[in-house]
């Protein structure tokens, strides 16, 4: 039994065949549309199913999108970054040209799901996934399974505010996660502090020479995370967070700090929550896809 899995993202889309045991045995990405996406991209998955199908048999397609998602009816409900995107019915356009069930999920879901089966997660029943990016994405793992909340949002981590930055400030939106603990926002900080613009990884490079501006803004940037985290933690009660996107690549130097000052916010009896970085990388989303195809109650 093979899976076709898609991980459509707003530059490309990554896509493998998977076999049922996890395996990858076959992947490739392409670029994303720039267009008329709601047709375009249906189209795309359509003729990469029909060139695999060549030489694999494949049992059921798994996409993971951008967007939010009518898992149900396979419909993308709201994409912002995808042009043309929005009311893309993928399952009703795919399923007739294929012959095969087409299985639908968001993307962050789809990667929380896919490093709880064969990444950081394993063998972890209560998750919780973020990623750290231009902005704040995450999902939530609860005995193993998603959690989406009654509209299907829940993980909008971007959301969240500190109660006394509420209090002190009028704008509220200055203190959302996505503005403070953003890999973009590591970056504002320190244009903000010096008046000069510098990319996330000569940042962290001055981080590591101790730059005293840099420090000052990584420290700053460290703990609204940890601020975030541990309304995060005491909400869901996680056994381990796993954190993605572009400052995971720091490994250990990040995740060792993190983790530190992580212990300094979180209240008694949640020690032995810990912060890992995600393993999949690119192959997250495709993982995902791939068990949303497996688990058809993959949801709470």
């Amino acid at each position: 039994m093979n899976i076709l899995s898609f991980d459509i993202g707003g530059t490309s889309i990554k896509y493998g065949v998977v076999e049922k045991g996890g395996i990858i045995v076959q992947k490739d990405s392409v670029k994303t549309p720039g267009a008329d996406c709601k047709n375009a991209i249906p189209d795309l998955i359509i003729n990469i199913f029909q060139e695999l199908s060549r030489d694999h048999k494949i049992s059921a397609i798994g996409i993971s999108t951008a967007g939010l998602i009518d898992s149900d009816k396979g419909i993308v409900t709201l994409s912002a970054n995808l042009p043309g995107y929005t009311g893309c019915k993928l399952k009703e356009k795919i399923e007739p040209k294929t012959g095969v069930k087409v299985f639908v999920e968001n993307d962050a879901n789809c990667a929380a799901l896919g490093e709880m089966w064969k990444g950081a997660g394993k063998n972890s029943k209560f998750i919780v996934f973020l990623t750290l990016g231009t902005g704040v994405g995450g999902a939530c793992i609860l005995n193993e399974k998603l959690y989406k909340g009654f509209h299907g949002f829940a993980g909008e981590f971007a959301r969240l505010a500190g109660t006394s930055d509420i209090l002190e400030k009028k704008e509220r939106t200055d203190f959302l996660f996505d503005k403070t603990a953003s890999t973009s926002s590591l970056v504002n900080r320190y244009k903000k502090l010096t008046g000069q613009t510098i990319n996330g990884l000569d940042l962290m490079n001055k981080v590591k020479e101790k730059d005293a501006h840099a420090l000052k803004v990584y420290d700053d940037f460290i703990d609204s995370l940890c601020g975030g985290l541990d309304t995060v933690v005491s909400l869901f009660d996680p056994e381990v967070i796993v954190v993605g996107g572009g400052i995971s690549a720091q490994g250990e130097f990040f995740f060792s700090h993190l983790n530190k000052v992580f212990q300094q916010y979180i209240p008694k009896g949640y020690e032995d929550v810990l912060i890992k970085k995600a393993m999949l990388e690119n192959d997250a989303g495709v993982y995902g896809a791939t068990y949303i195809c497996l688990h058809k109650d993959y949801v709470v």
